[in-house]
């Protein structure tokens, strides 16, 4: 919640520390994360799971809790202009994608980076109580702002019906399966080694495309581009670069996640201080 909420500006600290918004954002974001990493630790399974999970958590949040997914005129779709493209099913697929990098990267893969940096280790950190007791507060957390925070289909005059939810349910219940069942693979290795500095570049630049190339492939108001731009450029090209670069040492992983974050962080400062404009 502090990565992906307080630090990008998305969320002022004094609505992050009403008591409602305090408690609903740190079990969807710090509670699911650390239920990804111990479920991941008791499986028994790696960093591959850990990304699977990262990849559909975007569901949880979007779907799910703010019901972004199938608003046809959800806020942050009509700001990104993205209402009414590429709709399929009852589902804002390309917004869909689009937001799944923000929840993938920043939700997920840059706390996590960073927290196991500074712990690191395969041990559990809580015990099988807690562990059930922290589930079934995610559990109950969606099902309330689904119910309650989201506005209601009524409110946009459409209705989701139960179709697309049931079908983001099973992709769920899908990732879950894959990550459980996900074997170790281990992929060669290319023979170089990046200074810290390179990474953070390496970790803004990917940042500073996302903000900015999307608009720009919008242009061509092709839907089917737009999201095969996303899937290449923003989901399958980093995971090639993840799969074949040699383990980052602690420093290096920390300077990534810095380089991640940087750019959001910045946007978040320039959009809160008077007299200055931001696109």
């Amino acid at each position: 919640a502090i990565s992906v909420e307080l630090l990008t500006g998305n969320t002022r600290l004094s609505t992050y520390l009403s008591p409602i918004t305090f408690i609903i954002v740190n079990i969807t974001y710090g509670g699911a994360l650390l239920l990804i990493r111990e479920t991941v630790v008791r499986w028994g399974r790696g960093f591959a799971s850990i990304l699977t999970f990262a990849l559909g958590y975007g569901m949880l949040c979007e779907a799910l809790c703010t019901k972004g997914f199938f608003d046809p005129h959800f806020y942050s779709v009509v700001s990104d202009k993205l209402e009414g493209f590429g709709r399929i099913y009852g589902i804002n697929v390309p917004w869909a994608l689009n937001i799944s990098v923000v929840h993938t990267v920043f939700s997920i893969l840059v706390p996590y980076l960073i927290i196991t940096t500074i712990f690191p280790g395969r041990d559990r950190w809580i015990g099988n109580k807690l562990y059930v007791t922290l589930l079934l507060a995610l559990i109950a957390d969606t099902v309330f702002s689904f119910n309650v925070i989201a506005l209601p289909p009524s409110h946009y005059h459409y209705s989701e019906g139960p179709g697309p939810l049931v079908l983001i349910i099973a992709l769920m219940a899908a990732i879950i399966v894959a990550a459980w069942k996900l074997p170790g693979m281990e992929f060669s290795k290319w023979n170089i080694r990046l200074h810290a500095a390179v990474i953070f570049v390496l970790g803004f630049l990917y940042t500073m495309a996302y903000m900015l190339l999307p608009g720009v492939v919008r242009q061509i108001n092709s839907a089917a581009a737009y999201n095969l731009f996303l899937l290449v450029f923003f989901f399958a090209l980093p995971l090639l670069v993840i799969i074949k670069l040699p383990a980052l040492a602690p420093r290096g992983t920390v300077m990534l996640a810095a380089g991640l974050i940087f750019p959001l962080m910045l946007q978040g400062i320039l959009a809160h201080t008077p007299g200055t404009l931001v696109a």
